[in-house]
C-alpha cells in the first residue's frame, strides 16, 4: 500500500517537473512554429492563439487538471501546424476546393503529428492534434472516430476551432456574427460536436461576457438560456435539432422553440 502511494506521489512530481520543463523550454519553439504558420496564411493569423484561449476556457469549465489544461492549450496552439505542408494556393483558394484539394487539406492533422512526434514532451499532445477534425457522429477525419472514442482534448478543440472559424474572416466566405456562430454550434451538437463540450463552451463564454460587461446589443444572456434548454434536450436524447431551422431567428420572432426548431425522435421515426 505504502509503495503504491509512494509511486503515485513520484508520478505526480515527475509530471509536474515535465510540465514545468515543457513550459520553460518549448514555449518559444511553439511560438516560432505558430508564427511560421501565420506568415503563410494571413486569413488565419492569430487563429491558433484564439483557439487555445477558447480551449482552455472549456477545459477549465470541465474541471480538468492543471496539466491537462496546459496540454490542451499547447495542442490548441499547434493544432494546425501541419498546414505548413499544404500548398499555399490551396490554403488561400477563394473558390470551392476540388475533391483532390480537400484530400490534401485533410492531411494536415497527419503532418502536424509527424512534426510534433520527435519531441518527446509533445507526446501527450499528439492524440489531441491528430484527431481534432473527428466528428461526434463518426463522419470526421482522419480515422472516423465517434463519440467518446475521440480524445477529450480533440473534442474540445473541435468546438473551439469551429467557433473561431465562423466569427473570423476567411478567403472563401464572410464572417458570421457571434449569435449566428452560437446558433450553428447548438444545431451541430450531437452531430458534429459533443453536446457536453458545446454546453461547457456556452457556460464559459457566458461567464466571460459577464466579466467583460459586453454591450447588451448581443443579447447572449437571454439567448443562452434557450440554447442551453436545447442542449439539455439533446444530451438527454429527447430532441433532435432540425437542420433547416434558425434557432436565433425563431427566438427573436418570439416563436415556440420546441415546436419549430427541434423535432422529437418519435416524429422522425414515424416518417
Amino acid at each position: 500500500m505504502l509503495v503504491s502511494i509512494a509511486n503515485q506521489i513520484a508520478l505526480v512530481i515527475e509530471n509536474q517537473m515535465l510540465f514545468n520543463v515543457q513550459q520553460d523550454t518549448f514555449l518559444p519553439i511553439i511560438r516560432s512554429l505558430v508564427q511560421a504558420l501565420d506568415a503563410r496564411d494571413p486569413y488565419t493569423k492569430g487563429h491558433s492563439e484564439q483557439i487555445a484561449i477558447y480551449a482552455v476556457m472549456i477545459a477549465k469549465e470541465l474541471g480538468l487538471s492543471v496539466i491537462d489544461v496546459e496540454n490542451i492549450r499547447f495542442a490548441g496552439l499547434l493544432h494546425d501546424i501541419g498546414k505548413i505542408g499544404i500548398p499555399e494556393k490551396i490554403l488561400n483558394k477563394s473558390g470551392k476546393l476540388t475533391p483532390n484539394e480537400f484530400n490534401q487539406i485533410k492531411l494536415h492533422p497527419y503532418i502536424s503529428a509527424q512534426i510534433l512526434k520527435p519531441v518527446f514532451l509533445f507526446t501527450s499532445l499528439l492524440p489531441i492534434v491528430y484527431h481534432h477534425h473527428e466528428r461526434w457522429d463518426g463522419k470526421g477525419y482522419p480515422d472516423g472516430l465517434a463519440g467518446e472514442d475521440i480524445p477529450l482534448g480533440a473534442r474540445i478543440l473541435a468546438v473551439a476551432d469551429a467557433f473561431d472559424a465562423m466569427i473570423s474572416n476567411r478567403v472563401y466566405r464572410q464572417v458570421k456574427n457571434k449569435d449566428a456562430a452560437v446558433n450553428e454550434l447548438v444545431k451541430s451538437a450531437a452531430g458534429q460536436f459533443d453536446p457536453r463540450i458545446v454546453d461547457a463552451f456556452l457556460t464559459g463564454l457566458q461567464k466571460q461576457l459577464f466579466e467583460e460587461k459586453v454591450d447588451s446589443v448581443w443579447k447572449f444572456d437571454n439567448l443562452s438560456n434557450v440554447f442551453r434548454d436545447v442542449l439539455d434536450a439533446v444530451i438527454n436524447g429527447h430532441l433532435v435539432i432540425s437542420d433547416e431551422s434558425d434557432i436565433t431567428g425563431l427566438i427573436q420572432q418570439g416563436e415556440k422553440l420546441d415546436e419549430i426548431a427541434v423535432r422529437s425522435f418519435e416524429d422522425i421515426c414515424s416518417k
